[in-house]
């Protein structure tokens, strides 16, 4: 949520640290031409998660509690086409798609969720199992945490022979920040380094607990960030926001720093590692890529109009 995509290592950051990002690309396919349709949290989740555009949809502005609409129900998602095929489908974390009932995770495809229903600089900061509110005002130190743990016991719950789809949208380091004792202060670059350098760490912790659990080889892990750093002065801030270099512009900005974001996918069993691709690619593509990569032989492509278009063979080489 708001990294930068000169904020992680194999993409030139050089003020933080990010090895277990790292180690991801060297394991997989990184894209150095990879886009969101919008420069802000809604709009770019809806796209992820509908491959369409936001605007086709009604999602081009950030909602806020209270929101009267949300992701429209008569929208197929990515969760939903999964499901239909078998998966389960979890998500946890940030939501930010609407959070009155209608527009909750759970009536768009996914099995469960617990997280934040939409940013953590929005009042009330409410935590939810599906639609119950089961925690208020956490610290927000303890929110990689949170959504970690959370992450593992979704997996550990999954028998080994069950397809699984989930959804792990971080709240870092989106402001307000702030990282846990153990990485306060340790990283070169304020705040928002600590706070890049501990959710760096949890997204190794969960990858080491796919390899516990023998779920490595035929796993498809894709990570990317909503948008560019949030920069409200125009530059790099250790205690606001981070690096789009070497682009202009930041969150909000239709400049090329606030769309061109980090996209990284590993998947052993099916993806070259250690692959480097410039072709443009962009956030809605990924609905119809997974689409094709899990239509059963005997299915049929949907007929529903998408934006996104299917980027496999840039992914496969």
């Amino acid at each position: 949520d708001d990294l930068g995509i000169g904020d992680v290592g194999v993409y030139g950051a050089r003020h933080v640290r990010t090895p277990h990002l790292d180690r991801l690309a060297a394991a997989g396919v990184r894209l150095t031409d990879f886009h969101v349709p919008a420069a802000q949290c809604t709009p770019a989740r809806a796209a992820l998660l509908t491959g369409k555009y936001p605007e086709r949809i009604g999602m081009e502005r950030v909602l806020f509690p209270d929101s009267p609409h949300g992701l429209p129900t008569e929208i197929t998602t990515l969760p939903e086409l999964l499901r239909e095929r078998g998966y389960q489908t979890h998500a946890v974390g940030k939501w930010h798609l609407g959070d009155r009932p209608a527009a909750l995770p759970t009536r768009h495809g996914f099995d469960t969720y617990w997280g934040i229903p939409y940013s953590h600089d929005m009042e009330p900061i409410v935590i939810l199992d599906d639609a119950t509110v089961v925690m208020t005002d956490p610290p927000v130190p303890d929110f990689t945490r949170l959504w970690t743990d959370r992450a593992k016991a979704v997996l550990d719950d999954i028998p080994v022979d069950e397809k699984f789809f989930l959804y792990l949208a971080h709240t870092a380091p989106h402001v307000p920040l702030g990282a846990s004792p153990e990485f306060e202060g340790k990283s070169a670059f304020g705040d928002y380094g600590d706070t890049v350098e501990e959710f760096d760490a949890a997204i190794g912790e969960l990858l080491a607990h796919l390899e516990t659990l023998s779920r490595t080889e035929n796993t498809l892990v894709i990570f990317l960030s909503d948008n560019g750093p949030f920069q409200p002065w125009g530059q790099p801030d250790p205690h606001v926001g981070g690096f789009a270099l070497p682009f202009r512009g930041a969150k909000a900005s239709a400049r090329e720093g606030g769309l061109r974001v980090p996209f990284l996918a590993r998947w052993p069993s099916h993806l070259p590692a250690g692959e480097v691709r410039d072709g443009l690619a962009m956030a809605m593509d990924l609905w119809p890529t997974i689409e094709r990569w899990t239509r059963p032989e005997d299915a049929a492509a949907p007929t529903e109009h998408l934006d996104g278009k299917d980027i496999a063979a840039l992914l496969e080489g």
